[in-house]
């Protein structure tokens, strides 16, 4: 549906302001630009440089989806912001009795679908970054636990929180693509070793070694639950496509450390067109690639695809 006049006035205004911003976050800008020349590098210099300016106009839309989320009847998100696709997977494995994981990337509004999922009366879980002391953090984050999904941190007691619910047959969310015990901008300064310090994997993304959270594949392999990719695009305003696709194979045998790594690998590499094709939408604020810019690619790669 197009845009609402309230709904797309606020868009407008999220969209100058984070034109205006662009100047003064040189360093930001920079990590997009590269990123972006990662996901395209058959896009020309004026592209790149377009695409940089609306990944901070989606960074600044983020918000305003979450004010609205925070304020809508989910019923109503489901039916008119909502196209949703691939729910008969998350059916099917969520009847196998064990919970299901949906992993996801910082693309567009993740949380649009955990709406969704609430008004089809599927209980779900994400996991969300701990406050830092940012303002603005803390009133995302507000916004997040207002709407009707339940959320829980990423740390200790939240991967213990949503254990629980996947035992209860509840599906658990994990956003995949950054590591939220990594403070924002600091990727430059970390080296080799720095993947296992702060508890992640390097494997193959775009071409070169990219570092990653381990948390949706081990999560996943402990609930001894299906892991399944979901993808949130916008269409237009506050309106999206959710897609959710075919459940991995995760590789299990006694080498935990190898199944994790694995799996990985698995969702970076099937992530790939999709973050290609929709890389304006894709809120990454740091590179994934720079912890891991000395390290081989020696991951082990195998054939899986996002239906």
């Amino acid at each position: 549906m197009p845009p609402r006049p309230a709904e797309a006035a606020a868009y407008r205004a999220a969209e100058a302001a984070a034109a205006a911003a662009i100047p003064f976050a040189e360093r930001r800008r920079r990590r997009i630009r590269n990123n972006l020349l990662r996901l395209r590098p058959d896009w020309p210099a004026a592209r790149i440089r377009r695409a940089v300016r609306r990944v901070f106009e989606e960074t600044a839309r983020y918000g305003v989806d979450l004010a609205l989320l925070a304020r809508l009847d989910a019923g109503e998100v489901l039916q008119d912001r909502l196209r949703v696709s691939g729910l008969p997977r998350l059916e099917r494995a969520l009847a196998a009795g064990n919970g299901a994981v949906l992993a996801a990337p910082h693309l567009s509004t993740p949380e649009a679908a955990l709406v969704g999922l609430s008004a089809l009366g599927i209980p779900a879980t994400a996991l969300i970054e701990p406050p830092r002391g940012s303002r603005q953090l803390r009133a995302l984050q507000a916004l997040r636990e207002r709407s009707p999904a339940d959320f829980a941190f990423a740390d200790a007691a939240g991967t213990a929180r949503l254990l629980r619910a996947l035992k209860a047959g509840s599906v658990a969310c994990i956003l995949w693509d950054r590591d939220p015990a990594r403070p924002l901008g600091q990727a430059r300064a970390a080296h080799r070793n720095s993947a296992a310090r702060i508890g992640g994997v390097c494997v193959p993304f775009f071409g070169r070694q990219a570092h990653f959270p381990v948390g949706a594949v081990d999560i996943a392999l402990r609930a001894q639950a299906p892991l399944l990719p979901v993808t949130v695009t916008r269409r237009q305003g506050f309106s999206f496509n959710v897609e959710i696709g075919e459940p991995l194979e995760l590789l299990q045998t006694e080498n935990r450390a190898l199944d994790i790594r694995t799996g990985i690998a698995d969702i970076a590499r099937a992530y790939e067109p999709i973050l290609a094709e929709h890389c304006e939408q894709w809120r990454m604020p740091d590179s994934p690639w720079a912890p891991c810019r000395d390290a081989p690619p020696t991951a082990p790669r195998r054939n899986r695809s996002v239906a």
